[in-house]
């Protein structure tokens, strides 16, 4: 049986407000923002805890990045918002939170020999002169993998941990076809 560990390393979520966001008056009134109009329209206000970096909107959209759980990306939605209170910034509802990326790591127990991989197996892509990695795509859920022979892998473009799994599970159920590990 092959040992799986998964460990979420990152949550791209994508964050309406429902309020108009005063970027030049936080960029002047916050430490942590960073704010450069004339190179990108949008605020990076950076948190510690839990360590995010977040791209705020005049529109009340918000790009939050950096979480490894969800419960991170909701602390981090939390911090915003008492933030701009601060600014006496109006809130017209509840704040709509959409995980559009994560990405997360998975440790186990295999080698695998890539270049004989490459050719056993269909769709994946390796250029080991320019990555070491093998890349795997699923459809449905759409994901990306990379293989190390390492045992590691990377997977990319999910929006939960049970799609993670999911694909994962294609992974090794098609390298069991294939001959490359054992059933």
């Amino acid at each position: 049986m092959t040992k799986i560990e998964i460990t979420v390393e990152n949550i791209v979520a994508s964050i309406n407000l429902h309020c108009k966001i005063p970027l030049e008056r936080l960029a002047a009134g916050l430490d942590n923002a960073e704010y450069n109009p004339e190179q990108f329209p949008g605020l990076v206000l950076r948190l510690t805890n839990p360590k995010t970096a977040s791209l705020l909107f005049t529109t009340g959209k918000v790009v939050c990045t950096g979480g490894k759980s969800i419960d991170d990306v909701q602390a981090a939605v939390g911090k915003i918002k008492e933030c701009l209170v601060g600014f006496n910034v109006e809130f017209q509802g509840e704040p709509d939170v959409e995980v559009v990326n994560l990405v997360a790591s998975v440790k186990t127990d295999l080698e695998l020999n890539l270049d004989r991989l490459a050719y056993k197996m269909e769709g994946v892509e390796y250029e080991p002169e320019q990555f070491p990695g093998m890349v795997f795509r699923t459809l449905k859920p759409k994901a990306a993998i990379l293989i190390f022979s390492t045992g590691r892998f990377v997977v990319a473009g999910t929006r939960n941990i049970e799609d993670v799994q999911e694909v994962f599970d294609m992974l090794l159920k098609k390298l069991r076809d294939i001959g490359e590990i054992n059933p």
